[in-house]
């Protein structure tokens, strides 16, 4: 075989190579065993949390797939990551809030799974003793075509009264 063969064939099986070492790392970035996709969510709660304590409404809605329904508690459906991100903007002009997310539960169903849990929000007024609240949630995750886990359903919940 000549040089020229031996370096086009020695190219083509680099080539190669990399192609099948990328194409199967893109096919396999989603494929995750139960407890790397808890851990996972769990990340994703905690830059949601994140978000609510640095009133980023940018940085929450990222965890929304862009086609989410957000089904909050006491207030109309939003549907969409932009209506989603306009309505954490709206929520966060007022006093500073805090939330923690205590995940309890997550199942998965192939490219779908379900997270329960329960939350405690604490809204710091200035010049005023802090507000606190609590309830429950239901978020349904699904993967995306990237692989990626994000929030497809979020409803929340008081277990808590009203006030008038």
């Amino acid at each position: 075989m000549t040089d020229f063969y031996k370096n086009i064939s020695t190219s083509l099986y680099r080539l190669i190579l990399i192609a099948s070492f990328t194409f199967g790392a893109a096919v396999h970035a989603g494929d995750m065993t139960d407890e790397q996709l808890k851990a996972h969510i769990a990340s994703q709660n905690m830059k949601f949390m994140a978000g609510y304590a640095n009133a980023d409404a940018a940085a929450v809605a990222l965890i929304y797939a862009t086609d989410a329904v957000l089904m909050p508690d006491n207030a109309p459906t939003v549907k969409g990551r932009t209506d989603i991100e306009a309505a954490m903007a709206a929520s966060f002009t007022g006093p500073q809030i805090s939330l923690t997310l205590n995940s309890w539960s997550i199942e998965r169903k192939g490219n779908t799974a379900y997270e329960l849990g329960d939350w405690v929000i604490e809204i710091k007024p200035e010049g005023a003793e802090p507000m606190m609240d609590n309830g429950d949630y239901v978020v349904v995750w699904q993967r995306q075509e990237n692989g990626e886990w994000l929030m497809q359903v979020d409803i929340y919940n008081s277990n808590n009264l009203p006030s008038h």
